[in-house]
């Protein structure tokens, strides 16, 4: 999980606050709930709130110390948490915004040290969900799960590639060859090996199902 300051677009994000009073460390009578806005001003005004983490999900770590686990945040940028604190017993509740960073991983979707001439494969998928409602905006990742492969007698490899979902839910992800892949979409609960097959394009929906001898009719419609 990431921190307060290296928060990813992929994973969960551990974030850690202060409560001073007077300048010095100190425990409030209670910390009430924690909400997550996409601008400061979202924040001043109580709108727009991605997250609400109540006190059950905050954990006290020292005097003035507190941590809370925030969801994944899939779109990069400066969030902002605001605290909801009542500080002695019968007193009205105050907040204080804090806010942290959520950045792309960085991965350069290249294949390392592959000769020119080598062909990679298109996978296409589209992010729906079960409901049949349109994702965009939603992070696909994969990586190797069986490496190298070899081609002219040079060994290749291919690190971790990434591709987000347009507005319609499409996108597309240049594999190597006949190499084994972790897809990871973690909005629709899809963590699957599969095998990319020797072709110039293919839907991941028949991958995940272990087909890879006839191409879908349409392989940038996938019902995904």
């Amino acid at each position: 999980m990431g921190n307060r300051f290296s928060a990813s677009t992929e994973e969960a994000t551990t974030l850690e606050f202060e409560f001073k009073k007077n300048s010095v460390l100190a425990d409030p009578y209670s910390i009430n709930k924690i909400t997550i806005h996409p601008t400061a001003l979202d924040a001043q005004n109580n709108t727009n709130i991605i997250e609400t983490i109540t006190s059950t999900g905050i954990v006290h770590t020292n005097v003035g110390y507190y941590s809370y686990t925030a969801s994944v945040i899939v779109s990069a940028g400066t969030y902002y948490d605001k605290v909801f604190v009542t500080t002695i017993s019968g007193a009205v509740e105050i907040s204080f915004t804090n806010n942290f960073e959520v950045k792309l991983p960085v991965y350069s979707g290249n294949a390392l040290g592959v000769p020119s001439n080598v062909n990679l494969c298109r996978i296409t998928g589209r992010t729906i969900d079960s409901n049949g409602n349109v994702l965009g905006g939603v992070l696909v990742f994969c990586r190797p799960w069986s490496m190298p492969g070899t081609t002219q007698q040079n060994i290749i490899g291919q690190v971790g590639v990434s591709a987000v979902s347009d507005k319609d839910g499409y996108f597309y992800i240049d594999l190597l060859k006949n190499i084994e892949f972790i897809f990871t979409i973690k909005e629709l609960g899809v963590h699957s090996i599969v095998k990319v097959p020797d072709k110039s394009a293919w839907s991941l929906i028949p991958l995940m199902a272990g087909e890879g001898t006839n191409p879908p009719s349409n392989p940038g419609d996938t019902n995904w």
